[in-house]
């Protein structure tokens, strides 16, 4: 009995060292098929030469995937630019939809057999779960609109990554920001306004299998805005920093065209959500509630080196919010 435990405690560890190795857009092709990190908030499109473009038309809705990796939660957020005009600010001008990273009927920890349990940690089918098996094996992902509004032209599609948890295995700290850029030709026009607001679709792993609203997403709080440096909160305590909720961004501008009786997009579910297979093992009373609210930073917190492959800064960074 006693082996059994060192193995199995053994074979977590594995799946848990050899799966934190963040991730990049795979769908439609990245110009490079390597995380990048942005602790700055100042990235455009990472380092990589332009790629051939893949043809679609205004207004398709199309297929996106990314790899899940160990990380817990989180936000996508999707830009788009003329090719030649990739600098940070002229995606945050045109962002154009929101979803939840762990969307998609394939991103689900690989554990056949398991009961889902909501209160479990990262060995059990639970919100905090590890994938349970190899790097780049368990792939997230949705499918979104490209915009209906704009000429026909090549044009640059930037994916943000943000808002998820644990880093390196530490369930208390976020993950940091990941960008990629994949270009894209739209081969015909579209001939629609653009609408006032970012579409946000919501609904992912952890509201699906615990039958919740799919107006929200699982995150890491208060990361609901693209970060600058990386927060690293109690270890011990990591469950009270993971919340439900919608991109800051959505509730600003929502709440300020609803007041100015111009909003156009409420909230739908998610175009790949299914219903959940997994019994819930416990039940609370409530679900943590949505912060909307903005909050103060008074610390600075110490930026983790990451992995060789895609290194970054090592100094210490001011931990504020850019408008994502």
């Amino acid at each position: 009995m006693k082996t059994f435990a060192i193995a199995s405690a053994a074979a977590l560890a594995l799946c848990a060292s050899t799966a934190d190795a963040h991730s990049w857009l795979v769908k439609p092709k990245s110009r490079d098929a390597t995380p990048h990190v942005d602790m700055e908030g100042t990235m455009g499109c990472p380092a990589g030469a332009a790629q051939a473009p893949t043809s679609f038309a205004a207004g398709q809705t199309i297929d996106v995937s990314w790899w899940r990796n160990n990380h817990i939660g989180g936000f996508i957020r999707w830009a788009i630019v003329p090719k030649g005009q990739e600098s940070a600010a002229n995606f945050d001008n045109n962002v154009f939809y929101f979803t939840c990273r762990e969307s998609g009927p394939t991103c689900k920890p690989n554990m056949p057999g398991k009961k889902y349990n909501k209160n479990g940690g990262p060995g059990d089918l639970s919100r905090y779960s590890w994938d349970m098996t190899e790097a780049h094996k368990v792939a997230c992902g949705d499918k979104i609109q490209l915009p209906n509004w704009l000429p026909k032209g090549d044009y640059v599609l930037q994916w943000t990554w943000f808002g998820a948890g644990s880093s390196f295995d530490n369930f208390g700290h976020a993950e940091v920001t990941y960008r990629s850029c994949a270009d894209i030709r739209l081969t015909s026009g579209g001939n629609k306004q653009k609408p006032s607001c970012p579409k946000f679709v919501g609904g992912d792993r952890v509201t699906t299998a615990e039958n919740m609203s799919a107006d929200q997403c699982f995150y890491y709080s208060p990361n609901n805005k693209i970060p600058k440096g990386q927060l690293k909160q109690d270890n011990n305590n990591y469950k009270q920093y993971y919340k439900f909720g919608k991109p800051q961004r959505v509730i600003d501008c929502q709440n300020k065209a609803r007041s100015m009786d111009e909003y156009e997009y409420p909230a739908e579910t998610s175009a790949v959500e299914e219903e959940s297979d997994y019994p819930i093992v416990e039940e609370e009373s409530e679900h943590p509630s949505e912060e909307e609210s903005e909050y103060p930073v008074e610390e600075e917190y110490p930026v983790e080196t990451p992995a060789a492959e895609y290194p970054a800064s090592v100094h210490s960074f001011n931990f504020t919010e850019i408008d994502a």
